[in-house]
């Protein structure tokens, strides 16, 4: 296909091309298009105008591991089972870690493989333990052991001789922050390498790779962007730089034997307070434990109505659901769900009276799908510049901690290498799998919430 088709679509073979996705995990297009005027990535500037770059918005709530599982399965979280990277166990106070064994719907690699088309998968989040698939997957985070990481298996010792690392060690920016500047360029090195190996040496129909240190980079040091005097400003700048490098090179690569995506899984802005949920559940009479502070939320006491759990998610404490619920189930707890979400509409900070909720939805308004009854009652989607957080042992409303860059809904972007796409909606991160599912001339199943993007497909 040349230049004129891979610009407008359509073509010889149009329907059944290869697909080539990027991701940059938390990068927002508002950024981008910052760091475009500055002159920090010209590659990817210089790609846009051979294709189409739209703001998308991300899952409800805006974190990872739901915008990525919903990305990879076209689905809602009611269906897909993934609500966050914490949740309870059935009939508990208890956290559990939901994985990829707890997602409850194919993705889409699994679609294409029914045709025969084969994947390769690196570094996508929520996809630990790896599972058998017609290809190769090497999970992101949050895994563990990269042996359970990797499928194939014989895959794995090429990883480990190369010293692939999983992630960035975050632990190191509380410790030693030029150890964690460092530890992100080695990471980054190391994916960039396996990611083209594998696309030159492997067969494949589908191909992605996935960056997350632009994640950790921004919850870390985003205020070393906004400060052109901080200590790590140029260091944030040339990462980008270096992704873009890497951009370029892959673009080039690809050329026109299949068709180049790129995508981000949310935006990111800068923090100016950490909000506690549950302290505001507390001061106002919904919230009690039987120990202040508590050292969890199995300490919660039998008069509480509600609670809460990251990032921004409102649980009813209501009977039968939880082994110290109190409000009983039907009327009562539609009245009191009724209550909370206007008063979560209107909540504001303690020192100057600012409003910080952007909005507020039951999961009725934001969820469909056999699994709705596991959601939240409540969804706080915060405004910029507030992250909501669901700890139980903070007992100030408002405060800062050690990250200084936060999650948004609606910055995350969405890049393809043609220009026949829709403009009459906005995109959202579901609508990426029947985009890539139409493409390579696969039947999109009729149970995806997501629509295909390409006008001419």
């Amino acid at each position: 296909m040349g230049f004129l088709s891979r610009l407008f679509g359509g073509g010889e073979g149009a329907g059944d091309r290869k697909v080539v996705m990027l991701g940059l995990d938390g990068t927002p297009q508002s950024t981008l298009l910052e760091m475009f005027e500055a002159g920090v990535m010209p590659n990817f500037k210089s790609l846009v105008d051979e294709g189409t770059l739209r703001q998308m918005d991300a899952s409800t709530p805006a974190i990872s591991s739901i915008s990525w599982t919903s990305f990879m399965t076209g689905k809602n979280p009611a269906k897909h089972r993934i609500f966050g990277f914490i949740d309870l166990q059935k009939n508990s106070y208890k956290f559990r870690f939901p994985n990829y064994t707890t997602c409850s719907s194919p993705a889409f690699w699994d679609v294409l493989a029914k045709s025969g088309k084969r994947s390769i998968v690196i570094n996508q989040p929520s996809t630990y333990p790896a599972k058998e698939m017609n290809g190769i997957c090497i999970a992101g985070f949050v895994a563990i052991d990269l042996k359970k990481a990797v499928y194939p298996p014989s895959v794995l010792p090429k990883l480990e001789k190369s010293g692939y690392k999983i992630d960035v060690d975050s632990n190191k920016a509380r410790e030693n922050m030029d150890g964690f500047v460092e530890d992100l360029f080695d990471v980054l090195d190391k994916r960039i390498a396996t990611i083209k190996d594998l696309y030159a040496n492997e067969k494949w129909d589908y191909f992605q790779g996935v960056i997350t240190g632009t994640d950790r980079l921004q919850h870390f040091l985003w205020a070393a962007y906004e400060d052109k005097d901080h200590k790590y400003h140029d260091a944030f700048l040339e990462y980008y730089r270096r992704v873009d490098k890497f951009v370029g090179e892959m673009a080039d690569k690809v050329g026109d034997s299949a068709t180049f995506m790129m995508m981000s899984d949310h935006g990111f802005t800068g923090i100016k307070k950490e909000i506690a949920l549950n302290c505001w559940l507390r001061e106002n009479g919904y919230l009690k434990f039987e120990k202040e502070p508590p050292d969890s939320l199995e300490e919660i006491s039998p008069e509480s109505r509600a609670f809460a759990l990251d990032p921004s998610r409102i649980f009813i404490n209501t009977k039968g659901r939880f082994p110290k619920g109190s409000v009983e189930p039907g009327a009562k707890e539609k009245e009191l769900i009724a209550e909370l979400v206007e008063k979560c509409r209107h909540i504001r900070l303690p020192d100057n009276g600012e409003e910080i909720i952007e909005t507020v939805n039951t999961r009725e308004e934001i969820y469909k799908g056999p699994y709705i009854d596991e959601a939240a009652d409540i969804v706080l989607t915060p405004k910029w510049h507030y992250d909501m957080k669901g700890t139980t042992r903070k007992m100030e409303f408002a405060g800062t901690g050690i990250f200084t860059g936060m999650h948004t809904h609606d910055d995350a972007f969405f890049y393809i290498r043609r220009k026949d796409v829709r403009e009459d909606k906005k995109v959202n991160v579901i609508d990426l799998a029947p985009t890539i599912l139409t493409l390579m001339g696969s039947e999109v199943p009729a149970d995806m919430d997501g629509t295909a993007l390409l006008t001419d497909e």
